[in-house]
């Protein structure tokens, strides 16, 4: 719908521009494509969001844990789980700050698999019912690319087939498409599209920044 065309849009834009969307994807997810659902907007939910757009991660996922049974609420469980992934994405750029004032050659923090696994124990059983939500697909890739990029590119290649405009996980699969399989399996799972060929042209752009003739996927 046009929320989604324009989120995608602002995606695409900071994406060219060399900034990275993700701190707001939550903010935008939960308005455009949740909130349809007016049972979704308890108190507690309500607090959640306002926590988060404070930038009060922790306090978010607390709030929605108040809730019984949040997991089995897929608005509550993304919203739970991006709050959780932000927490520990900004308790470890913190630490990283606090060491490069001692070392500016300290080397850019990776998230764990082990800080990350509250959260995937949380999408575990929804992903292997077969779960075809776009956003919590998203959040699994993102917890899960470091210790495993094939299922991670699985993973967000299901959330663009889902939700084609999705170009915070198209951006997501750059990093995890390196062969040419991995390009063959994303374009034989999502149908032709305008974003489909940003990606082609945006996985193109990198590689020649990188120096791998692009001929390596042909």
């Amino acid at each position: 719908d046009e929320k989604c065309l324009v989120s995608s849009t602002q995606w695409l834009s900071e994406f060219m521009q060399h900034t990275s969307p993700t701190q707001r994807i939550a903010e935008i997810v939960s308005q455009n494509y949740y909130e349809q659902y007016p049972q979704n907007l308890t108190s507690e939910y309500k607090v959640a969001k306002i926590h988060f757009k404070n930038h009060e991660f922790e306090a978010a996922s607390k709030s929605i844990e108040q809730v019984e049974a949040f997991e089995s609420n897929r608005s509550f469980l993304f919203l739970w789980c991006y709050s959780k992934y932000m927490a520990v994405q900004e308790r470890v750029l913190i630490e990283f700050h606090k060491k490069q004032q001692d070392n500016l050659f300290e080397p850019y923090p990776i998230l764990s698999t082990a800080e990350l696994s509250a959260i995937t124990s949380h999408l575990e059983p929804c992903m292997k019912s077969g779960c075809s939500d776009a956003f919590l697909l998203y959040i699994y890739g993102l917890c899960i690319k470091q210790e495993a990029p094939y299922r991670a590119l699985r993973a967000f290649t299901s959330a663009v087939k889902e939700f084609p405009l999705f170009w915070g996980a198209w951006e997501e699969l750059l990093s995890v498409t390196v062969t040419r399989s991995d390009l063959l399996f994303v374009l034989k799972h999502t149908d032709d599209s305008v974003t489909r060929d940003l990606f082609w042209i945006a996985l193109m752009n990198r590689m020649n920044e990188i120096g791998v003739p692009p001929s390596v996927l042909d």
